[in-house]
């Protein structure tokens, strides 16, 4: 179920590390040693595109709710995913990855409150260049540049971000490919104000007074 809540900033404890890059509003770790812990439980999703040869990889990840937990405060409580990565490491310094995530949400439906299961899918891609610091303000939200000792990336906060980025402001039971309840919704409309179409909106009775005596 989607929380009502507002993320930390910080979703993030280390013990030591260097230059950390901001992506997609969330802090992604850099390792260049050993000596830093990942997001709470998550250290599954670490990446280590140092050790990979040059070519095509694929990696598969699984969701959960315990992934979710890994992270202060989350926006999702239940939940579950397949996350398909695609690398392609052109050179030592250039790696392009391509995120596939299905899954779905257990959210709440703006219209009826109903509990639904929503199902979302994401496509993001993220370059990865090794440069040095003058390079990091690169202005393109694709490209991630890292100093020359990092070596491995978590990719769970990109993994986090990207999923709650592809879930809408506004979620319906029709999403799920159903009917919103019948009773909420007969409820909500006893509740709405009811009005004769045939009475003149007092706002407007001045302005035709007006009307009427320039007209004689």
């Amino acid at each position: 179920m989607l929380k009502q809540v507002q993320p930390e900033v910080n979703l993030f404890q280390f013990t030591s590390y260097q230059n950390p890059v901001c992506y997609f509003g969330l802090q992604c770790l850099i390792l260049p040693t050993i000596s830093v812990n990942a997001v709470k439980g998550l250290r599954g999703y670490i990446l280590n595109f140092g050790s990979l040869k040059a070519g095509h990889h694929t990696y598969n990840y699984e969701v959960d709710e315990a992934f979710f937990d890994g992270f202060e405060n989350s926006l999702i409580a239940h939940g579950s995913a397949d996350v398909l990565l695609n690398i392609e490491k052109q050179s030592e310094a250039f790696i392009i990855l391509d995120f596939s995530i299905n899954g779905k949400l257990e959210a709440e439906c703006n219209r009826c409150l109903d509990a639904i299961d929503y199902p979302f899918e994401s496509q993001n891609r993220l370059i990865i260049k090794i440069g040095n610091e003058e390079e990091q303000d690169s202005g393109d939200d694709e490209l991630l540049i890292l100093d020359d000792e990092a070596y491995q990336l978590d990719l769970s906060p990109l993994i986090y971000e990207f999923i709650t980025l592809s879930i809408p402001l506004h979620i319906t039971c029709d999403m799920e490919g159903k009917e919103c309840n019948p009773l909420m919704i007969a409820k909500l409309n006893d509740l709405k104000p009811h009005t004769n179409e045939n009475e003149t909106d007092p706002r407007w009775e001045g302005l035709n007074k007006l009307k009427n005596i320039k007209n004689k």
